[in-house]
C-alpha cells in the first residue's frame, strides 16, 4: 500500500480525530504517522483528512455502540493527554474495542492500554492542580488568566471553573494549546484560536483585547462545517462490517 496512506493530517480537533479513524477503518489500516495540519502546509506525503462533524458524531456513537460508554470516554480523556502518538494509540485501542468488545478497556497486562490509563490519569491530577491554585486578574470588566499545561485540561476544568460564581466574566487562555475558555453574561463556550495571531501570549490586556476581537468577528466558526468528504457518507452497520484491523 501506498505509504501516504498510512500518514495522515488533521486539523487538531477531536471530531478530526474522529474523521481519520473512520478513514483508517475504511483503508483498513492502522497508521504510521498522525500529524496536525491547516490543510494548507500539509506534507505531500500526508493524507489531510477534512473534518465533518456529522461523521465524527456518527463515529462517536458507533463507538460507544459497539464497545461500550467507558470506552468512548476513555477515547475523549485520551484525546486530551499529552501522551506520546497519542492518535496512534486510540486508533489502536478502538481497533481493540471493536475486536474485543469492552473488556479491552480494563486490560491492565495489556502496556498499550496501561499507558492510555496512565495519560488519563496524569490529565485529571493536573487539571486538579490547576483548578486549586489558578487565579484570574481583573482585566477591564472580566477575569482573565493565561495557563500553559502539559494536557488540553480546559474541557475537564470547564464545569469547575464555571460554578464559581465569583469570577463572573471570565476568560482563561491556555497558550500551550491555543485554546480559551470564555464565559460571559450570555454564554460561555472553549474556542481554539491556534490560527488567530497573537500579539501577546502573557500580557492579559492584550490577549483580551486580539481573543474578544477574534470571538466577535466569529471567524472561529467559519469553515467549520464541511460537506461529506467523498468515500464517508456510511451508516455504522456498514463500518462495523468494514472493521477488519490487525491489530
Amino acid at each position: 500500500m501506498n505509504g501516504t496512506y498510512r500518514r495522515f493530517a488533521y486539523d487538531g480537533t477531536y471530531e478530526g480525530f474522529l474523521c481519520v479513524a473512520v478513514k483508517c477503518i475504511t483503508l483498513r489500516v492502522i497508521p504510521e504517522r498522525i500529524v496536525v495540519s491547516d490543510g494548507l502546509n500539509c506534507q505531500p506525503d500526508h493524507f489531510f483528512v477534512r473534518t465533518d462533524y456529522g461523521i465524527a458524531a456518527k463515529m462517536h456513537r458507533f463507538i460507544s455502540d459497539r464497545a461500550c460508554i467507558q470506552v468512548s470516554q476513555m477515547i475523549v480523556d485520551g484525546f486530551l493527554t499529552a501522551m506520546p502518538e497519542r492518535e496512534i494509540a486510540l486508533i489502536r485501542l478502538i481497533a481493540k474495542a471493536m475486536r474485543f468488545g469492552a473488556c479491552v478497556a480494563d486490560d491492565y497486562d495489556d502496556q498499550a492500554i496501561y499507558r492510555i490509563h496512565m495519560a488519563i490519569l496524569d490529565l485529571y491530577r493536573e487539571e486538579q492542580t490547576y483548578f486549586m491554585e489558578f487565579e484570574p486578574s481583573p482585566c477591564r470588566d472580566i477575569m482573565a488568566g493565561v495557563i500553559n499545561p502539559r494536557n488540553i485540561i480546559l474541557p475537564v476544568m470547564k464545569s469547575d471553573i464555571l460554578r464559581k460564581t465569583d469570577y463572573g466574566n471570565l476568560l482563561i487562555y491556555d497558550r500551550r494549546h491555543h485554546m480559551v475558555l470564555y464565559r460571559n453574561d450570555e454564554s460561555n463556550d472553549i474556542v481554539d484560536v491556534r490560527y488567530m495571531q497573537m500579539h501577546s501570549q502573557s500580557e492579559p490586556d492584550i490577549i483580551y483585547d486580539d481573543i474578544w476581537q477574534y470571538l466577535r468577528s466569529g471567524v472561529h466558526l467559519s469553515g467549520r462545517r464541511n460537506g461529506h468528504p467523498s468515500g464517508y457518507g456510511r451508516d455504522c452497520s456498514e463500518l462495523e462490517r468494514m472493521w477488519y484491523i490487525a491489530v
